[in-house]
């Protein structure tokens, strides 16, 4: 699972039309869920193993994570403004 991203702005100060976001970890408790999440440039350079041009924490709720527990979490990332927009891949 991931989501592509339109990035109208990077931290690289570029645009990143075709941004690959990606959880690579979630620590969870019965209060809460961590979650760290990578983006890269596109999906060619997560293939190449290129340094992410991003990585972000977030922390949610675990009573609002529910059923399968990857799904929930990209649902729950969609619904941050900082993902506004993002679409399944």
């Amino acid at each position: 699972m991931a989501l592509l991203l339109d990035l109208k702005t990077s931290p690289v100060g570029l645009p990143l039309p075709t941004a690959y976001v990606r959880v690579s970890e979630v620590h969870v408790d019965k209060e809460k869920a961590q979650v760290q999440v990578m983006t890269f440039a596109n999906e060619a350079a997560r293939q190449a193993t290129a340094r992410p041009v991003i990585f972000a924490t977030h922390t949610f709720e675990t009573a609002k994570l529910t059923g399968d527990l990857f799904p929930a979490v990209y649902a729950a990332l969609k619904a941050l403004p900082e993902y506004e927009g993002a679409k399944d891949c």
